[in-house]
């Protein structure tokens, strides 16, 4: 009887262990539920600007993205200790062109390929099925936080499939509104994201003067 009376108790902890599990999966997969879906008035923008600011050790890096109606613009600064480098990259539709400076330098690669990285409208929560957030949902850490006087979600853990999932450390902070990625930290990589919709100006693609640039 006595061992009876045990083993029913270890099935109700077992039990009771289940339902709070349950529970928190459930409350986590609710939140990033409305979290995707709310990004998705966005994902298929073809006009935006994103700015990301990334910084990891003594490196910092700056990104300017455009795009619209098919055109792209790239404007990355990549600053290590006092020593800055610009790289500007314009996609016309056909062919890319590359623009390089330094403080001693500026040289210019025409017909370029495989400089530009286009940068996607994610939140760093995109899974392939319910089912699979469903169970990221049970391991994952979901709260309030304030990034920029923007009301989010700390989400951390969650092992999407689009993410790191290497990383030790794997944070990203969700806009609540938009469900727009406004920060994330991987170990010792900190990044924060701005957006602009619907706003890019024509001027934007207009690529430097070459005469200024030495060939490649």
């Amino acid at each position: 009887m006595k061992a009876k009376k045990i083993f029913k108790i270890i099935g109700i902890v077992i039990l009771i262990l289940v339902v709070i599990v349950l529970i928190y999966a459930i409350r986590n997969f609710t939140i990033i539920r409305k979290l995707q879906k709310k990004i998705e008035q966005y994902s298929s923008s073809n006009n935006f600007h994103i700015v990301s600011n990334s910084t990891q050790g003594d490196t910092t890096i700056n990104i300017n993205y455009y795009t619209k109606d098919g055109k792209q613009a790239m404007i990355l600064r990549r600053t290590i200790g006092d020593q800055t480098i610009k790289m500007s990259v314009y996609y016309n539709g056909s062919r890319t062109d590359t623009f390089y400076e330094t403080k001693d330098s500026k040289q210019a690669k025409l017909n370029s390929s495989n400089e530009l990285m286009p940068i996607s409208i994610y939140n760093g929560l995109e899974t392939d099925s319910n089912f699979q957030t469903f169970i990221l949902c049970m391991v994952s850490f979901v709260k309030i936080a304030n990034v920029n006087q923007k009301e989010c979600y700390l989400i951390k853990n969650f092992k999407s499939p689009v993410s790191l999932n290497g990383e030790s450390k794997n944070e990203i902070y969700v806009e609540k509104n938009t469900g727009l990625l406004t920060k994330s930290v991987l170990n010792n990589q900190v990044m924060s994201r701005e957006y602009e919709f619907d706003n890019v100006d024509d001027s934007i693609f207009a690529e430097p003067d070459i005469s200024q640039y030495t060939l490649k």
